[in-house]
């Protein structure tokens, strides 16, 4: 494009303009390079390119590594059972669905490989019953908050109800790797949420008032409807609420590779 704007330049410089409009043109070009120095372009491009590699790093800390969790799980969620066994398993699945539905909405990649929330039936991460189960969250904002939820009611059963769990300290901690991973997927949640304004002199702007009026600024009134809504949701109609355990070896082999085999 620049290359292009410099021959149409060129182009009207040298062959439509008279002898006098090609004097003026170059007096014009040399005033608006002395004046240049007065506008700090090096400044705001470093300052914009600082912000986006910051993105991109947080981004790329944020992307959630499921070990931290698995370790924990692995460890303190005690048995050697099948049910122990599938309890595990599902707490790491709805974690990893938790992560789906993240990147489903903020990756195109990951859209395409899940373009409906059917295909993460058939690709492993969901049963038919839990797909429904979501469906029947009344909630209008997004559900990537509801697989943490059931992982949550799982660990509180395995402390006070099957006893996989043998001390308060074990949950705790369990729930505290839970808590950061779903961080993680609220960070890219936010990153998607919020662009980095583009022209150079509304990057400054934006971050002098974000709270305003202006289309880069935060949707306040949005996030308010929104965690009334969904904090709602949570602890009334979600409350000590999760879908069953599958006990039994799944009908569909592919699509529950992933913790049945």
């Amino acid at each position: 494009m620049w290359v292009l704007a410099f021959a149409v330049v060129q182009c009207i410089y040298r062959y439509l303009m008279t002898v006098d409009q090609q004097k003026f043109f170059e007096y014009a070009a040399v005033h608006l390079n002395v004046r240049l120095i007065h506008i700090p372009l090096t400044f705001m491009l470093g300052f914009f390119v600082t912000i986006v590699v910051d993105r991109w790093r947080s981004v790329f800390t944020n992307i959630g590594f499921i070990e931290n969790v698995a370790l924990s799980v692995g460890t303190l969620v005690a048995g050697t059972d099948n049910a122990a066994k599938v309890l595990r398993r599902t707490i790491i699945r709805y974690l990893v669905l938790s992560q789906v539905l993240v990147l489903r909405d903020i990756s195109m990649r990951v859209r395409r490989r899940f373009p409906t929330m059917e295909s993460l039936v058939s690709g492993g991460f969901l049963y038919k019953d839990e797909l429904e189960k979501m469906y029947r969250c009344e909630t209008m904002y997004n559900k990537y908050w509801l697989p943490t939820h059931w992982a949550n009611q799982l660990v509180h059963k395995a402390m006070f109800e099957t006893k996989n769990v043998d001390s308060v300290q074990s949950m705790n901690s369990v729930l505290m790797n839970i808590k950061e991973f779903r961080q993680s997927m609220e960070m890219l949640t936010k990153y998607d949420w919020v662009p980095i304004p583009i022209a150079y002199p509304q990057v400054a702007e934006a971050l002098l008032n974000p709270l305003g009026e202006d289309d880069d600024d935060f949707e306040c009134n949005w996030l308010i409807d929104r965690n009334m809504s969904t904090g709602i949701e949570i602890v009334d109609t979600c409350h000590d609420s999760c879908p069953p355990l599958k006990l039994e070896e799944p009908d569909d082999e592919k699509g529950t590779m992933y913790w049945c085999q």
